[in-house]
């Protein structure tokens, strides 16, 4: 019997001892586990504990910000995120910082206050400075001038952390009425996501050459992977937001490009905005109106 209650006790004891040495990672991804079932506040109590494993630990308090932001507690949210950035060079995965930088930049649009939320983008976008190619020219010019498909003719640029905040900042400032800004961030990050859809068919077709926006998506479309691609990224929008700020300088580009845009999605909800303001261009609402 005392046999018996001594080897109960040893395995409590090592069980208890095998808890307590659960690394701090595999609390994380307990963590994450849950906040896809949305049980949030069990996630919370996970992380705390994996805090209480690896102190400051950035991927822990990146979780907790993201946890507080789900249940709408925005100011601990972002205390989270700004301490996780503090400890930014310990993430398991190196470019998780952009991720925590884009969660800030949306708390801040959530409040509605814009000049933090175009400061949050801001910072991704001089993280990840032009090539000289397209530093030295005015880009937002040089497509007006020479058209979308020739632009992407001559100049090519891959994705970066950073794309998704440039087409960010250019709806921003569509809404805010600074249109020559907007266009140039707004045509660096079509030439990105272009870049992307135009280099993925190349690779699966290698005898394929560009010739317009047109024909490459209409290629594009019988990948399974690009149209994936295309669904969930914001080139779309983009393109018509592009437009947007031709438009808001009574610029006629706006024109092209929303009639590309109309052809290449015309059954998305970017299409055919693109194609109601075909028959009747108007500039994009102000976020702040004028008085």
């Amino acid at each position: 019997m005392i046999r018996r209650y001594v080897g109960v006790v040893i395995l409590f004891l090592l069980a208890g001892a095998a808890f307590a040495a659960s690394p701090a990672w595999l609390e994380i991804a307990r963590a994450e586990r849950l906040m896809g079932q949305g049980e949030f506040g069990s996630a919370i109590r996970t992380l705390r504990i994996a805090l209480e494993l690896s102190p400051d630990d950035p991927d822990a308090l990146y979780g907790l910000g993201r946890a507080y932001r789900a249940v709408g507690d925005l100011e601990i949210a972002e205390d989270y995120f700004r301490r996780a950035l503090e400890h930014q060079g310990r993430f398991e995965i190196g470019d998780t910082h952009l991720l925590v930088r884009y969660e800030l930049a949306a708390l801040h649009r959530i409040r509605r206050d814009f000049a933090r939320y175009e400061q949050e983008l801001l910072r991704l976008v001089d993280d990840d400075p032009l090539p000289d190619e397209l530093a030295g020219i005015t880009v937002q010019r040089t497509l007006a001038e020479r058209g979308l498909d020739r632009f992407l003719v001559l100049y090519r640029l891959p994705e970066s952390g950073a794309t998704a905040a440039r087409g960010m900042v250019a709806e921003l400032f569509v809404g805010l009425g600074r249109y020559y800004g907007a266009s140039g961030h707004a045509a660096v990050a079509v030439l990105q996501s272009m870049t992307t859809v135009i280099d993925a068919v190349i690779r699966r077709d290698p005898t394929y050459e560009f010739s317009t926006v047109v024909d490459v998506m209409e290629r594009a479309r019988r990948y399974p992977q690009i149209r994936e691609y295309l669904e969930e990224s914001r080139l779309f929008r983009d393109l018509y937001y592009l437009g947007a700020a031709y438009w808001g300088e009574r610029d006629r580009t706006a024109l092209d490009l929303w009639r590309v845009l109309a052809q290449i999605d015309p059954l998305g909800a970017w299409g055919e905005r693109a194609a109601r303001q075909l028959v009747d261009p108007r500039p994009e609402p102000l976020l702040v109106p004028t008085r």
